[in-house]
């Protein structure tokens, strides 16, 4: 008597998994740019038993497996043979949206932001155990995008700490757990590609879980190099893993450039419309006379007219510019002696005879 009861339970268990195994979720039609509680829900089912009032219950999880949405329908009639629910109008039990700013997105948008997701499906007989259980991979990129704005590609930069300027598509507060961006900057081999620097290099900076879309290269890290080469880069990670990344970019650093003074300039008895540029706060001048001067005189006025006086560092009443010659009739002032600041001036030199020479010129 026993061993038939035995015999009765396993058969029993055996005809029960038959009868779930009779009921199969195919597909679904679930797309991450049409995400409401009705689209979710447009499934293709096989039912090879009689036919019987079944419920669906859905699920969507991001990337993290952390839980979106969850819905439940009003139980319906599944008729025997391929049911196709497209079209069909469900009530709803309960539609619950997690707290989550992703979930808030979805449910205001009515579409997945750009990542990786899983959609769960389960049939579930009126007053019966759970059915059969589908579940789907879905990834967004609609309307996604990830972008270098500055510096462009094989730009030329003049300083060493660039602001590193890029965008993308969405807010920062919409990525999962275990997603943040990434921008990292490396050097450049002789004809390397950009691609295969950011690929194969150690990179000079890397900054992860950036949360604006600039960034200033940091005086802390390794230091650019004039006429240097460099790639950039961002890219989004999920759980450790490249899911997304912009172009690599090039820039190079500009050669320093060597300032060298401007020689010479020659003073003249009246002015003209045109000015000097005193390069390296330095006057270089040479005025026309028949045999070198004993005695010069000479002054700098600003653009009122006042007289600039020079500082000393003696306690000389009367400090005079300090006016070094080069050779022939040729001089120079060092006008850092004066502290003057930006701006137009007039130089003027008087010699042994009194005759004056002019000069209107520009501090830098």
């Amino acid at each position: 008597m026993k061993k038939i009861n035995h015999l009765l339970i396993a058969l029993l268990l055996s005809l029960a998994g038959i009868s779930n195994a009779q009921i199969s979720i195919l597909s679904s039609g679930i797309n991450s740019y049409n995400v409401t509680p009705q689209s979710i829900v447009q499934i293709n089912v096989m039912n090879n038993d009689a036919e019987t009032m079944v419920f669906l219950e859905s699920k969507i999880f991001n990337s993290a497996n952390e839980l979106l949405l969850n819905l439940k329908t009003q139980p319906f009639l599944l008729r025997k043979g391929m049911n196709s629910l497209s079209g069909f109008k469900f009530q709803f039990s309960n539609v619950d949206y997690s707290s989550s700013k992703q979930a808030e997105y979805i449910k205001n948008t009515h579409t997945l932001p750009s990542g990786k997701y899983n959609a769960c499906y389960t049939l579930i007989q009126l007053g019966g155990e759970p059915g059969d259980e589908y579940c789907i991979d879905l990834e967004s990129d609609i309307s996604s995008f990830l972008t270098l704005i500055s510096p462009m590609d094989k730009d030329t930069i003049d300083t060493p700490n660039p602001m590193l300027v890029w965008t993308h598509s969405e807010p920062f507060n919409l990525l999962a757990p275990g997603e943040y961006f990434r921008m990292l900057v490396t050097d450049l081999l002789s004809d390397q590609s950009t691609e295969a620097g950011v690929i194969t290099n150690t990179p000079l900076f890397m900054k992860n879980y950036m949360t604006s879309h600039q960034l200033l290269y940091p005086y802390d890290a390794k230091e650019l190099q004039p006429g240097k080469h460099y790639a950039w880069q961002v890219q989004k990670i999920s759980n450790g893993i490249i899911i997304a990344k912009s172009e690599a970019w090039e820039f190079v650093l500009a050669k320093e450039k060597v300032k060298s003074d401007m020689k010479y300039v020659r003073l003249k008895k009246s002015l003209d419309p045109g000015y000097y540029y005193a390069e390296n706060n330095k006057v270089f001048f040479v005025f026309d006379e028949e045999y070198t001067s004993d005695k010069i005189q000479c002054s700098i006025y600003d653009d009122r007219m006042k007289e600039i006086k020079p500082t000393t560092k003696t306690d000389s009443e009367n400090p005079k510019i300090d006016l070094k010659e080069f050779g022939f009739n040729k001089f120079c002032i060092d006008l850092n002696d004066l502290k003057i600041k930006s701006g137009f001036y007039t130089l003027s030199i008087k010699n042994s005879k009194n005759e004056t020479f002019l000069l209107r010129f520009l501090a830098p």
